[in-house]
């Protein structure tokens, strides 16, 4: 996209919800510089459901909060009593997010800053493959929770931390 989301914002009725796990094990570092790419994405996101998988470090607990300070409104922190398991973690963050789309990223990630209105474009102009299909054949796009962005690798930083 050539333009950025403040000149063009054609996405705008596409809200989204950015889901995202972390354990005590994350480096706090990394999870901040995670959450604030995709906090300052070309299109923002709507709502970030963070979910903590069992108990945090203290550390850990004050990059919430700092994440939170910097952007007011749109945190949404859902504890687990007990680390469970990425599956587990992602099954009750789906449920916690509000929006039919979601962004799912890992907490020591790195996203490009339009990573989001791209694929907001793409599912914009390929409604085909926004949907979930039945066993009829049918499409449907109004399930909830049945579309969603998905995660990208290619944002990677380009070394494992």
């Amino acid at each position: 996209m050539e333009q950025s989301w403040q000149q063009n914002n054609e996405y705008e009725c596409m809200k989204y919800s950015v889901l995202m796990p972390v354990y005590h094990k994350e480096n706090p570092a990394y999870f901040y510089q995670a959450a604030a790419s995709m906090m300052n994405q070309t299109i923002p996101p709507d709502e970030f459901v963070l979910v903590c998988d069992g108990p945090l470090t203290p550390v850990l607990d004050e990059t919430i909060q700092t994440i939170d300070r910097e952007w007011p409104g749109v945190l949404q922190v859902l504890r687990l009593p007990v680390c469970g398991g990425i599956a587990r973690a992602l099954a009750a963050g789906v449920e916690a997010c509000r929006n039919e789309w979601i962004a799912r990223m890992d907490s020591d990630d790195i996203a490009y800053p339009d990573r989001c209105e791209k694929q907001l474009a793409v599912f914009s102009a390929h409604t085909e493959i926004a949907g979930k299909e039945s066993r009829t054949g049918e499409t449907r796009t109004s399930e909830r929770k049945n579309c969603r962005i998905c995660r990208s690798r290619s944002a990677r930083t380009g070394k494992c931390r």
